[in-house]
This record gives C-alpha cells, structure tokens and sequence, in this order.
C-alpha cells in the first residue's frame, strides 16, 4: 500500500477462507478524506477508513455513494453534491491499489 496517496490503516486476514480486509486511509488532498470530511463533517468518522475485501483473488469494496450515504445518512442532498465526484474518486484510488 501507499500506492496513490494511500496507507494501509490495519490488516485483517482470514487464511482459512482465503480472506483479507484491509482498512486505507485515503490522504490526497485534492480527493482524499481531506477533501471530503469538512464539508461531510467528522461525526461518523468510525466509517473511515474505507475497506477493500479480498477474496481468493478477487478485490470488492462498498462503492462509495452507497457508503457516504449509509454512514453519513444525515447529508442533505446539497451537502452531497459538494462532494459529488468524491465516490468515483474512492473508486478509482483503490482500483489502482489493485493493480
């Protein structure tokens, strides 16, 4: 990790099921978790960092207009649309950790 402006925050393995979770904190400032939690707000900041699974070979991950609006569900949709290119961001900062 630390590909793209990124660290890994923890690592979870699960060798038995040929699963890993790991938890990046996202850290450019034009599109990273700078850029987004001032105008989203801290409160639920327990959402962070956001998580890849990997499973045998296979990368997921929560995409991120279903993920800023399960754990910030108070954002209007003016204050969304402040962040409007932030889930396609996420998306392609962790897609680039996979290759």
């Amino acid at each position: 990790m630390g590909k793209g402006d990124t660290k890994q925050v923890y690592r979870l393995l699960y060798k038995a099921n040929k699963v890993a979770v790991f938890g990046v904190a996202l850290k450019n400032k034009s599109d990273g978790e700078s850029y987004f939690l001032p105008k989203i707000g801290a409160s639920n900041l327990a959402a962070l960092p956001y998580e890849i699974i990997l499973q045998d070979n296979k990368a997921t991950m929560l995409h991120g207009k279903y993920r800023l609006a399960l754990s910030w569900p108070e954002l209007s949709m003016s204050t969304f649309m402040k962040i409007m290119s932030t889930p396609g961001d996420i998306e392609d900062t962790l897609k680039g950790l996979c290759e």
